[in-house]
């Protein structure tokens, strides 16, 4: 059997350019792969201390208010033994009416003031109410 017989051979280097090439990316490619990636870490970054920053103040400003006892809601001011009733006209007096101001609140201004216990002088903040709210009582006692 003395035939001749035909075998096709690639060109070794022509298969390896091409594996090569399908490999490679151009430069434009992977500067566009490399802004991408940096631009996506800095969005979820910015999402991230975003979100941290509005769940911090949602708990600082949404604190659970301070509610009294159902025996401490019974109580009238005179059952609490370090609280003085002073009159209208006692508080007055004891802030020249009313002249110093030290600040603002939600309900009120609260003026500076002083009393006399004994030979002592004691200096002393007395809120002046704007207005009449529900509840007095129990804002009152849970401010003092």
């Amino acid at each position: 059997v003395q035939g001749t017989s035909w075998i096709k051979v690639g060109n070794l280097n022509n298969s390896i350019d091409l594996i090569n090439s399908s490999i490679a990316i151009p430069k434009n490619d992977k500067l566009k792969i490399v802004v991408s990636v940096l631009l996506g870490a800095s969005v979820l970054a910015n999402l991230f201390l975003l979100s941290t920053f509005y769940w911090k103040n949602f708990l600082l400003y949404h604190k659970k208010p301070v509610n009294l006892s159902d025996e401490d809601q019974r109580k009238t001011l005179r059952d609490y033994n370090n609280v003085h009733c002073f009159s209208y006209q006692e508080l007055k007096n004891a802030t020249d009416g009313f002249k110093e101001e030290l600040g603002r609140g939600a309900f009120g201004i609260v003026y500076r003031g002083m009393i006399c216990a004994g030979d002592a002088s004691i200096d002393i903040a007395v809120k002046k109410l704007d207005r009449i709210f529900n509840d007095a009582d129990k804002e009152f006692k849970t401010e003092v």
